[in-house]
C-alpha cells in the first residue's frame, strides 16, 4: 500500500470509527436521560459496528513490513488489545454478572464506550512517549552510530528492562481505575444498587490483571529485537534487578488468582440471586475457564522464554569464550537473578582477557 493510500485510509477508517463512536456514545447517553431502556441486543448491536471500524482504523495503523517504527507497531497493536479486552470480554462478562433494569443497562453502554476510549486514548499517549525514545535509538542506531556512547547504551538497555514491567502496572491501575470510577458512576448517577457498583469493581479487578499479562507478553515480544541490537554492544553496566524470578512468579500467581476469584465470584453471586439460570451459569464459567487457560499458556509461555532465552544467549558466550575469543561480552537485560549471572560471566572473561595481555 502507499503511502498516501496509507494515510487516506487512515484518514477514512478513523474518522468513521470516531464519528460513530460519538453517536452511539450520545445515542447511549439520550437514551438513558429521556428514561429510555435498552436490552443487551442493543448494546451488542451498538458494539459490533464499532469493534469492526475500530479494527480497520488500526489495521491501517501497522507501519509497513520494512519499517523500523516501533511506536506505530505498539499503538496498532495495544489499541487492539484495548478493543479486544474491554469492547469484547468486559461486556461478555457484564452479561454474565449484571443485573439491571434497560435504563441502567443503556448507562453502561455509554461507560463502555466512553471511557474506553478516553482512558485508552491516554494510557496510549503515555506509552508513546515512553516509545518516542526507542524509536530516537534505533534512528541513531542505522544512521549515527557514533553518537551513541556507552553511557547512553546503560541508561536505554535499563530503561527497555524495565519497559514491560512498567507497561503492565500502567494499563493495571488505568484498567482497574476505569471500572471503579464506572461502578461509582453506575451507582450514583446511573441509579444502579450498590450491589452492581461492587460487581463492576469485581470485573475490573478480574480483567485488569489480563490486561496487564498481555500488555507485559507484547511488550516482551516486541522489544526483544531491540534487545539482540543491545546485545551486540556488549558489557555496558552492573546488572540492575527490576523484578526476581521469584517475584516475578508471585506476580504471575497473584495475578491469576484475582481473576480466578472476581470473575467467577460476581457470576456466581448472580446465579445464587436467582438472575441467571444454571445453564446461563455454566456458559458464563466456561467462557471464564477458557479465558484463563488461554493467559496462564501465553503468560507462562512468555515467563518461559525470560529464562530460557537469556540462557541460551550465556551458553552461546561460553562456546564463544571456548574457542578463545576472550573479548566478548554479554549484554542481556532481565531484571533478576539472571541478569546476576551474566554480569558475573562477563567479569569472568575480562578477567581472563586481562591475564592474557599481560603475558
Amino acid at each position: 500500500m502507499s503511502g498516501k493510500l496509507r494515510t487516506a485510509a487512515q484518514f477514512i477508517f478513523g474518522a468513521a470509527f470516531f464519528t460513530y463512536w460519538c453517536w452511539t456514545a450520545r445515542f447511549s447517553l439520550d437514551i438513558f436521560s429521556a428514561g429510555g431502556s435498552f436490552t443487551w441486543s442493543t448494546f451488542g448491536l451498538l458494539l459490533i459496528p464499532q469493534v469492526a471500524m475500530a479494527s480497520a482504523f488500526f489495521y491501517s495503523l501497522w507501519p509497513e513490513k520494512e519499517s523500523p517504527e516501533v511506536p506505530g507497531r505498539f499503538l496498532s497493536v495495544f489499541s487492539a488489545l484495548i478493543l479486544v479486552i474491554f469492547w469484547i470480554t468486559g461486556p461478555i462478562q457484564s452479561y454474565f454478572t449484571f443485573d439491571m433494569s434497560g435504563k441502567q443497562l443503556s448507562y453502561l453502554a455509554f461507560l463502555y464506550l466512553w471511557e474506553v476510549v478516553v482512558l485508552g486514548i491516554l494510557f496510549i499517549y503515555i506509552t508513546m512517549r515512553w516509545l518516542g525514545r526507542v524509536n530516537k535509538f534505533l534512528e541513531d542506531y542505522s544512521s549515527d552510530i557514533k553518537s551513541i556512547t556507552k553511557e547512553r547504551i546503560e541508561n536505554f538497555s535499563n530503561f527497555l528492562s524495565r519497559f514491560p514491567i512498567n507497561v503492565a502496572w500502567l494499563g493495571f491501575l488505568f484498567s482497574l481505575g476505569g471500572y471503579a470510577l464506572g461502578s461509582l458512576q453506575l451507582v450514583f448517577w446511573g441509579g444502579a444498587r450498590y450491589e452492581a457498583g461492587i460487581k463492576t469493581l469485581m470485573v475490573g479487578l478480574g480483567l485488569s490483571p489480563l490486561f496487564a499479562f498481555m500488555l507485559y507478553v507484547l511488550s516482551y515480544r516486541f522489544l526483544r529485537g531491540i534487545y539482540e541490537i543491545l546485545y551486540s554492544f556488549g558489557e555496558v553496566s552492573k546488572p540492575s534487578r527490576v523484578l526476581s524470578i521469584v517475584g516475578k512468579i508471585m506476580i504471575f500467581g497473584f495475578g491469576m488468582l484475582l481473576m480466578v476469584v472476581f470473575l467467577l465470584f460476581p457470576l456466581a453471586w448472580n446465579f445464587f440471586e436467582g438472575n441467571i439460570a444454571i445453564n446461563t451459569f455454566a456458559l458464563g464459567g466456561g467462557i471464564i475457564f477458557l479465558e484463563l487457560i488461554i493467559v496462564f499458556y501465553i503468560a507462562a509461555t512468555v515467563f518461559a522464554e525470560n529464562i530460557t532465552i537469556p540462557l541460551e544467549i550465556l551458553k552461546k558466550g561460553l562456546q564463544i569464550l571456548q574457542t578463545g575469543e576472550k573479548r566478548y561480552r554479554i549484554n542481556v537485560r532481565t531484571g533478576d537473578e539472571i541478569e546476576e549471572v551474566i554480569n558475573e560471566f562477563n567479569k569472568a572473561a575480562g578477567i581472563i582477557d586481562g591475564e592474557i595481555k599481560k603475558r
